[in-house]
């Protein structure tokens, strides 16, 4: 990373302090709260749980088929949204198995768990690939499909 803002102005005083986190861990910056999520990724990984007063927003970072990511969201009471990644296509279900991610038929099996109500939206879909895996998703989860995640979309908790 540069400039390293863990070592800048100086290394007694930097802009940036890394804490590592576990899962299960709480984190409180101002208002928010940020919870680590156990998730299924090639290389370590979390996904998170943020709330403040208003609610809560689940993030499932990157992973693939994971019991613990849905049922930490199915515990949550007060879940005002799910971010959760589908990276490939069906065609390169192997790919996505292989690398840890979704593709939309893993994300309709893993959405059959879902138990709330609140809005899920897709993130991580591959680069130009987009349009084509908010398709099959549509296919895969005809009733309450998922809506794509815009850039600079807001979703407020």
């Amino acid at each position: 990373m540069w400039p390293d803002f863990t070592r800048l102005p100086n290394e007694d005083s930097p802009f940036v302090v890394l804490r590592e986190q576990t899962v299960g861990d709480t984190v409180e910056i101002g208002t928010r709260r940020f919870r680590t999520v156990e998730v299924n990724h090639v290389v370590p990984a979390v996904g998170y749980l943020v709330s403040n007063a208003g609610g809560t927003i689940a993030f499932s970072g990157d992973t693939t088929t994971t019991d613990a990511f849905w049922d930490t969201v199915n515990a949550c009471g007060d879940l005002r949204y799910v971010i959760v990644e589908t990276t490939f296509l069906d065609r390169d279900a192997e790919l996505a198995v292989l690398s840890r991610h979704l593709c939309p038929a893993m994300l309709a099996e893993q959405l059959a768990r879902y138990r709330g109500e609140a809005p899920v939206f897709i993130t991580h879909l591959m680069p130009g690939m987009e349009s084509a895996i908010m398709r099959e998703i549509a296919r895969h989860v005809p009733q309450g499909t998922p809506a794509r995640l815009m850039r600079g979309q807001v979703l407020n908790i």
